[in-house]
């Protein structure tokens, strides 16, 4: 089985990808997804994350309060270090397993979409890496309609990831995400078929 990794900036438009490829009636993992529900709901992880952040991080019924978190992590390079380092096991683990069941079905491709697939070094694990790649301007407007952050704070956690234009260099195929959602579909879907998934 073929495993594909899709990565790119935040606002770049990589879970866009990840779900036009779904639709296509491939399986996907969201590798980011996972990782937000390991931070809500793994005992073990709540447990470290409040070691290490401070108990208030979660409310009184086990609830993440994702502001404070974010508020102590994201400023600090050595935090969101340390944030991952809780993480990123856990998630690797899930991802494992997912794509073991897979193989088991004896699927032909799996898709991985992660946000920090070289930082991670994970992209060694893929046989091949996609980058999603966006002008900033237009990753900016789209963090800022979607999350709310000034733009301050989203080139902050710009800062803490690879570049675009670095996550870019280092992929296999590289789509650009800098038209319409139509334009995006139609070239992922252009993708698909030179790899003769479509």
């Amino acid at each position: 089985m073929k495993t594909i990794g899709i990565t790119g900036s935040m606002g770049s438009g990589k879970s866009t990808v990840r779900e036009i490829i779904a639709k296509q009636g491939f399986s996907t993992i969201d590798a980011d997804s996972l990782a937000k529900e390991i931070i809500k709901s793994d005992p073990a992880t709540h447990e470290k994350i409040a070691a290490e952040f401070g108990s208030d991080v979660y409310d009184a019924a086990g609830h993440l309060l994702p502001a404070i978190l974010a508020q102590r992590a994201f400023g600090d390079a050595a935090k969101i270090d340390k944030l991952n380092n809780i993480v990123h096991p856990r998630v690797f683990e899930k991802v494992d397993a997912a794509i073991a069941r897979l193989e088991a079905e004896n699927q032909k491709v799996v898709f991985v979409e992660a946000a920090l697939f070289f930082e991670t070094g994970w992209n060694e694990r893929v046989d091949m890496m996609v980058a999603v790649s966006a002008p900033e301007s237009m990753r900016i407007k789209r963090l800022q309609k979607r999350s709310g952050l000034t733009i301050e704070q989203i080139k902050a956690r710009f800062l803490h990831q690879l570049s675009d234009r670095e996550k870019a260099n280092r992929a296999d195929i590289v789509i650009l995400n800098d038209g319409s959602r139509k334009s995006l579909k139609e070239l992922t879907n252009q993708f698909l078929q030179e790899l003769d998934f479509l």
